[in-house]
């Protein structure tokens, strides 16, 4: 019984700090005028240390329902179908990356990678939703800024990790 309480409460955490860095962030202006949806994307370090610190389950759990009640809570439904597809693919590509090529790979070359993959999965969402091709034009732009939202993410993951007891989690994917 206490095994399931304390995993919804860490679940509870993740996700309530990941809303937090969510709704923070959806205060700003768009950092590019001209792409008003890039965004750096500060609610993936919490999903990104959910993956390392609680396990792959525990992660996606955090990472749907911080898309659904971040759309919910923001009163943006529509921006559920590109927020929960790039974030579920970005999750499953950052998840491959850090259990099979960690030894090779940063978390920052990770968090990059989970960046572009996001974007790219949302401009393909946006153009079958859409359906006009043209969406594509944006593309190259927003991998651009995936490359400095990955960095910015992905080097605040690394100095969380770096600088607490990880290993201590149960599920850790670190400690293994």
């Amino acid at each position: 019984m206490n095994n399931r309480i304390n995993y919804i409460a860490r679940i509870g955490i993740f996700t309530a700090l990941a809303l937090i860095m969510y709704f923070v962030e959806s205060m700003f202006p768009p950092v590019i005028p001209l792409i008003p949806y890039a965004k750096i994307g500060l609610s993936n370090v919490v999903s990104f240390l959910a993956l390392i610190m609680l396990g792959f389950n525990s992660g996606l759990i955090i990472v749907v329902l911080k898309c659904f009640l971040g759309s919910l809570f923001t009163g943006n439904i529509f921006a559920l179908a590109f927020s929960l597809s790039g974030g579920i693919m970005s999750y499953f590509a950052m998840f491959l990356l850090y259990k099979y090529a960690y030894k090779h790979m940063s978390l920052t070359g990770i968090s990059i990678v989970g960046a572009l993959v996001h974007n790219i999965t949302q401009v393909i969402v946006a153009c079958l939703m859409i359906k006009n091709v043209f969406t594509v034009i944006i593309l190259p732009y927003m991998l651009a800024f995936s490359l400095v939202a990955g960095v910015i993410t992905g080097l605040t993951v690394y100095y969380v990790v770096k600088n607490l007891p990880i290993e201590k989690f149960e599920n850790s994917l670190y400690a293994k």
